[in-house]
């Protein structure tokens, strides 16, 4: 991520393509500007085959090794992102991607970590509105057992007009909650 976010402050290397564009242009090119170098400096003298055969494949060697590790790190926001939605999904941990880059890959890290956030505070309202929605029916539950066991007419009465109070409190929390979330 450090090298990312390093080559991020570069104002032409905005767009996540580029970052990797610029860093294969160079690992092609780093043997081609050794072996130009390598000439030029050794101008009067001759340089052998077997001498430009070594320099160049030493140079691609090189070229390749240190192009693949910044490919490699080029990646890593990448990883990090899947990583904090699994970790995410798995463990209902938050994920703490950067906020910061106006890159493709930024955008995605930062939309990611916005959906997580969203997704995480919709599972905490459906658990509380579970709560608050069960609470009712249980006392409902209750009073209708009591009701079932009772034979004066004035406390079933009592016990009917709880049942039907918990019922409209329910109807209220739900209207609630569809008006609060545009249900």
């Amino acid at each position: 991520m450090k090298l990312y976010i390093y080559l991020s402050r570069f104002s032409l290397l905005k767009k996540y393509t580029a970052k990797f564009m610029v860093v294969a242009f160079l690992g092609i090119h780093i043997p081609l500007f050794g072996i130009i170098g390598a000439l030029v400096l050794s101008s009067g003298s001759t340089v052998s085959k077997g001498g430009i055969f070594l320099l160049t494949l030493g140079l691609t060697l090189l070229a390749t090794t240190i192009t693949l590790f910044i490919l490699n790190a080029l990646v890593s926001p990448l990883t990090k992102t899947q990583k904090s939605l699994s970790n995410y999904l798995s463990t209902k941990t938050l994920p703490e991607l950067p906020q910061d880059l106006t890159d493709e890959m930024g955008i995605l890290m930062r939309d990611v970590n916005t959906m997580i956030i969203g997704q995480n505070d919709k599972d905490r309202v459906i658990q509380s509105l579970a709560q608050q929605l069960k609470q009712p029916a249980t006392d409902s539950l209750l009073l209708i057992n009591a009701a079932k066991n009772e034979t004066d007419p004035a406390k079933i009465a009592q016990h009917l007009e709880g049942i039907q109070s918990n019922i409209n409190r329910q109807i209220k929390l739900m209207d609630e909650t569809a008006d609060k979330y545009s249900l």
